[in-house]
């Protein structure tokens, strides 16, 4: 798997972006083969990887609506997983949320409605007091993202506080109106790092502020995107150089 992939990047190293913000997207995928009519596990599987330059998914800041009608994953099921069945489940709901003006949906705990999840393409982040927040992957509920793995590495060694927990919705709207919440953003490989600069709940809709220059979420953003791009180092063992 690791091998295929730097030599394909090899290969097509002439594809990787100049452009600061830009990167060389790799999608790894993998699907079954077997020529049968029923339900059961394949014997044979076909593994292949797409190479795409691609710019930032998204422009700016985004809103996202924490949903109750539907859910992405429960426990016990495949959400911790990068799989075409969850997206699948996803395209319904996305596209109900877009049409109501948000960018994309805030899942919640598929028990009650009421703990968050991810967004759609990022895992969430809450920066509340000057403390980060961010969903356990204990339930198995939530993809464990590479880049929320790298967000929570860099806060402790800058010595932010950041806490892996269940966090309810009614618990962030409190935060918010009381005025404790510093931040929300969302981290994905696509998006790095996306400010959320508000969210909507059962027909209401809760501005963030959004953070400046010093932000936490700017700094992990421009961090990161300099590690990606060979500006700066880093002590984790993330980066290889191939050519």
């Amino acid at each position: 798997f690791r091998k295929g992939i730097m030599e394909l990047v090899k290969l097509d190293q002439a594809w990787v972006p100049q452009e600061e913000g830009y990167s060389l997207y790799i999608r790894p995928y993998m699907f079954a083969t077997d020529e049968f009519i029923g339900i059961r596990r394949s014997s044979h599987y076909k593994f292949m990887i797409i190479l795409s330059p691609v710019a930032g998914y998204y422009s700016g800041a985004v809103e996202v609506y924490a949903s109750t009608k539907y859910t992405r994953a429960a426990p016990g099921g495949t959400g911790m997983a990068k799989v075409a069945g969850n997206y699948a489940a996803a395209i319904l709901p996305a596209e109900e949320i877009k049409d109501n003006g948000y960018d994309q949906i805030l899942w919640l705990d598929g028990r009650n409605h009421t703990n968050l999840q991810e967004i759609g393409t990022m895992n969430v982040f809450a920066v509340i007091n000057g403390e980060v927040h961010t969903p356990s992957l204990f339930e198995g509920t939530i993809l464990p993202g590479i880049t929320r793995d790298s967000v929570i590495q860099l806060l402790k060694t800058w010595d932010i506080p950041v806490h892996e927990r269940e966090i309810s919705i009614h618990e962030l709207i409190e935060a918010r109106e009381n005025g404790h919440m510093d931040e929300m953003f969302g981290s994905g490989t696509a998006a790095t790092i996306s400010p959320i600069k508000g969210f909507g709940y059962e027909g209401r809709h809760y501005k963030v502020t959004l953070g400046d220059d010093k932000s936490i979420s700017a700094k992990l953003k421009k961090v990161l995107q300099e590690i990606k791009q060979g500006n700066a180092t880093e002590s984790f063992g993330w980066v290889e150089k191939l050519a």
